[in-house]
């Protein structure tokens, strides 16, 4: 099993692989919060004054944005 804080957490690595699927870990590997679907990044909070008769118009939009920040690029350099 993997951790949830492992910075190659979706990141699997076999460099002789024909097939894209094996560059990922596979599901049954993932920490068990990742694999129930958890995202801390999906939590908000919206709370107002208990009391206020006060109202307030907002939209909520969700995206999914993909995190390159701590993509690497895996090369094979062969020599002479």
């Amino acid at each position: 099993k993997m951790s949830g804080h492992d910075p190659n957490l979706f990141g699997g690595y076999k460099p002789y692989s024909q097939n894209p699927r094996d560059y990922f870990v596979p599901d049954n590997e993932l920490p068990p919060l990742v694999h129930s679907g958890f995202n801390p990044s999906f939590i908000g909070t919206v709370s107002h004054e208990k009391g206020s008769g006060d109202t307030s118009e907002f939209e909520i939009t969700y995206v999914r944005n993909m995190d390159v920040t701590h993509a690497t690029r895996r090369t094979t350099h062969y020599g002479n």
